[in-house]
Protein backbone atom coordinates (compact mmCIF):
# COMPACT_ATOMS: atom_id res chain seq x y z
CA UNK A 1 0.00 0.00 0.00
CA UNK A 2 2.79 2.17 0.82
CA UNK A 3 4.23 1.45 -2.92
CA UNK A 4 1.03 2.98 -4.31
CA UNK A 5 0.99 6.50 -2.63
CA UNK A 6 4.88 6.56 -3.46
CA UNK A 7 5.91 6.94 0.48
CA UNK A 8 8.45 5.29 2.29
CA UNK A 9 8.09 1.90 4.84
CA UNK A 10 8.15 3.55 7.99
CA UNK A 11 10.48 1.76 10.30
CA UNK A 12 10.08 3.56 13.21
CA UNK A 13 8.63 6.98 14.73
CA UNK A 14 5.02 8.71 13.73
CA UNK A 15 3.91 9.23 9.67
CA UNK A 16 2.51 12.90 9.46
CA UNK A 17 -0.21 13.21 6.73
CA UNK A 18 -1.06 16.43 5.43
CA UNK A 19 -4.33 16.57 3.84
CA UNK A 20 -6.25 19.26 1.67
CA UNK A 21 -9.53 19.82 2.66
CA UNK A 22 -12.31 21.39 0.07
CA UNK A 23 -14.98 23.27 1.72
CA UNK A 24 -18.66 23.25 0.45
CA UNK A 25 -19.10 26.95 0.68
CA UNK A 26 -15.89 28.81 -0.34
CA UNK A 27 -14.08 30.70 2.56
CA UNK A 28 -14.14 34.24 2.60
CA UNK A 29 -11.21 36.71 2.14
CA UNK A 30 -11.35 37.84 5.90
CA UNK A 31 -10.50 33.81 6.90
CA UNK A 32 -8.41 33.20 4.13
CA UNK A 33 -5.81 36.26 4.47
CA UNK A 34 -6.40 38.59 6.98
CA UNK A 35 -7.13 35.70 9.89
CA UNK A 36 -3.70 34.51 9.30
CA UNK A 37 -1.83 37.58 9.03
CA UNK A 38 -2.71 38.71 12.25
CA UNK A 39 -2.00 35.14 13.84
CA UNK A 40 1.28 35.48 12.27
CA UNK A 41 3.05 37.41 15.06
CA UNK A 42 1.39 35.67 17.54
CA UNK A 43 2.19 31.94 16.65
CA UNK A 44 0.02 31.07 14.56
CA UNK A 45 -3.23 31.60 17.51
CA UNK A 46 -5.56 34.44 17.19
CA UNK A 47 -4.91 36.93 19.75
CA UNK A 48 -7.91 36.45 22.70
CA UNK A 49 -9.32 39.90 21.69
CA UNK A 50 -10.40 38.89 17.92
CA UNK A 51 -11.54 35.39 19.40
CA UNK A 52 -13.84 37.56 21.43
CA UNK A 53 -15.05 39.98 19.08
CA UNK A 54 -15.98 36.67 17.25
CA UNK A 55 -17.84 35.61 19.95
CA UNK A 56 -19.74 39.05 20.31
CA UNK A 57 -20.95 39.36 16.60
CA UNK A 58 -21.79 35.78 16.62
CA UNK A 59 -24.15 36.57 20.20
CA UNK A 60 -25.60 39.57 18.83
CA UNK A 61 -26.77 38.59 15.62
CA UNK A 62 -26.68 35.07 15.23
CA UNK A 63 -24.52 32.45 13.45
CA UNK A 64 -24.69 33.64 9.90
CA UNK A 65 -25.19 37.34 10.01
CA UNK A 66 -22.42 37.31 12.53
CA UNK A 67 -20.36 35.81 10.23
CA UNK A 68 -21.10 38.25 7.52
CA UNK A 69 -20.22 41.14 9.45
CA UNK A 70 -17.41 39.40 10.95
CA UNK A 71 -15.72 39.25 8.25
CA UNK A 72 -16.82 42.48 6.38
CA UNK A 73 -15.05 43.84 9.98
CA UNK A 74 -12.27 42.25 9.55
CA UNK A 75 -12.00 43.03 5.58
CA UNK A 76 -12.56 46.99 6.44
CA UNK A 77 -10.61 46.97 9.74
CA UNK A 78 -7.54 47.26 8.31
CA UNK A 79 -8.01 49.73 5.56
CA UNK A 80 -9.39 52.17 7.87
CA UNK A 81 -6.40 51.77 9.64
CA UNK A 82 -4.12 51.83 6.23
CA UNK A 83 -6.21 55.34 5.36
CA UNK A 84 -5.61 56.60 9.58
CA UNK A 85 -1.53 55.91 9.06
CA UNK A 86 -1.96 57.89 5.75
CA UNK A 87 -4.11 60.72 7.04
CA UNK A 88 -1.39 60.99 9.79
CA UNK A 89 1.74 60.88 7.32
CA UNK A 90 0.00 63.60 5.29
CA UNK A 91 -0.27 65.93 8.11
CA UNK A 92 2.84 65.91 9.77
CA UNK A 93 4.40 65.98 5.56
CA UNK A 94 2.05 69.17 5.45
CA UNK A 95 2.71 70.55 8.41
CA UNK A 96 6.50 70.49 8.05
CA UNK A 97 6.13 72.03 4.48
CA UNK A 98 4.25 75.09 5.66
CA UNK A 99 6.34 75.10 8.87
CA UNK A 100 9.03 75.58 6.65
CA UNK A 101 7.57 77.41 3.81
CA UNK A 102 6.41 80.10 6.92
CA UNK A 103 9.91 80.29 8.00
CA UNK A 104 11.43 81.38 4.52
CA UNK A 105 8.43 83.39 3.99
CA UNK A 106 8.70 85.26 7.43
CA UNK A 107 12.10 86.35 6.30
CA UNK A 108 10.37 87.18 3.09
CA UNK A 109 8.05 89.47 4.86
CA UNK A 110 10.77 91.06 7.39
CA UNK A 111 12.50 92.00 4.20
CA UNK A 112 9.32 93.58 2.12
CA UNK A 113 8.23 95.13 5.23
CA UNK A 114 11.70 97.44 5.58
CA UNK A 115 11.94 97.87 1.85
CA UNK A 116 7.74 99.13 2.09
CA UNK A 117 8.96 101.02 4.71
CA UNK A 118 11.69 102.58 3.14
CA UNK A 119 9.59 103.15 -0.09
CA UNK A 120 6.81 104.82 2.13
CA UNK A 121 9.42 106.87 4.00
CA UNK A 122 11.19 108.02 0.18
CA UNK A 123 7.26 109.11 -0.75
CA UNK A 124 6.70 111.01 2.22
CA UNK A 125 9.84 112.73 1.62
CA UNK A 126 9.48 113.77 -1.91
CA UNK A 127 5.96 114.73 -1.02
CA UNK A 128 7.80 116.79 2.00
CA UNK A 129 9.83 117.99 -0.63
CA UNK A 130 7.33 118.95 -3.28
CA UNK A 131 5.76 120.75 -0.85
CA UNK A 132 8.66 122.97 0.51
CA UNK A 133 9.51 123.57 -2.94
CA UNK A 134 6.47 124.73 -3.67
CA UNK A 135 6.28 126.89 -0.77
CA UNK A 136 9.82 128.99 -1.45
Amino acid sequence: ASTLHAELPLKNGVKYVAKKFIYANPQPPSKRIVLPLIALPFGGKLPRCVCTFYQFFLEKFGMEEGNVYFDKFCMVAPVLCLFLIASVITNMVKNSLTDSSSSSSSKGKIKKESSEGKKKAAAKGKAVKKKKVKKT
